[in-house]
């Protein structure tokens, strides 16, 4: 009985020594390794602040012209490093009305925002690290990792109304349509920390907190090719 015991407390960790001596031969069971192709594509739920709002007007709306999409592409340069390209793109709308006092007119205002970033991404894994200090297998499931993206962000605006001027001269109000647009480029350098579970070989789910999308969270999969 003893003896039994004894091999059984031996058991989970000849099977670490194992897993541990495969890896030292080359042979390793690790999701992300040297050679690997990555294409992940994420959406954010939850946007922080972009465009404006105008909740004082009537019959105030707004709502997206595009979900805020990321995607990016990496090939793993080493056991530890991958590097890529990455991009995203976002937009809104908002529409409000103003109607012109003591008459039945009403103007009508839309405002449309858009956002693209695109750069370079490069992503460090530790879960062999991870694995090898607290003696788990994380790695045979699961890929953490940190991010830097550096490149582009483009920004653009327009507007298009429905207004009235009142003509002092016919005493009357005439309606004409008024269009403004602006556009913008910034440098963009963002961080993140995330992690991916595969759920067969080539397919996993990922979780990012921090910059790499348009909100503070993305969410997305992620493909072997």
């Amino acid at each position: 009985m003893k003896k039994l015991i004894f091999n059984l407390f031996l058991l989970p960790l000849l099977i670490t020594n194992t897993s541990i001596a495969q890896d030292n031969t080359g042979e390793t069971n690790a999701m992300y390794h040297k050679g690997v192709n990555m294409l992940s594509v994420g959406i954010s739920p939850f946007t922080y602040s972009y465009g404006s709002a105008f909740y004082y007007y009537n019959n105030y709306s707004s709502g997206m012209t595009m979900p805020p999409l990321t995607a990016n592409f990496q090939h793993g340069i080493n056991d530890y490093i991958s590097v890529g390209l990455a991009a995203g793109r976002y937009g809104r709308y908002y529409k409000w009305e103003n109607p012109i006092y003591s008459t039945t007119l009403i103007e009508k205002y839309k405002s449309t925002y858009s956002y693209t970033f695109f750069g370079v991404v490069g992503e460090f894994h530790y879960s062999k690290l991870f694995d090898e200090i607290f003696q788990v297998n994380s790695s045979e499931k699961g890929d953490l990792y940190v991010g830097l993206i550096a490149g582009a962000f483009i920004s653009s605006w327009k507007e298009k109304n429905l207004v009235y001027d009142y003509n002092y001269t016919t005493g009357n109000y005439e309606q004409r349509v008024s269009e403004a647009k602006y556009s913008s480029t910034a440098g963009l350098f963002r961080s993140y920390v995330g992690g991916r579970y595969y759920f067969t070989p080539n397919f996993a789910g990922f979780m990012e907190l921090g910059y790499s999308g348009f909100g503070y969270l993305t969410l997305g999969i992620t493909l072997k090719i």
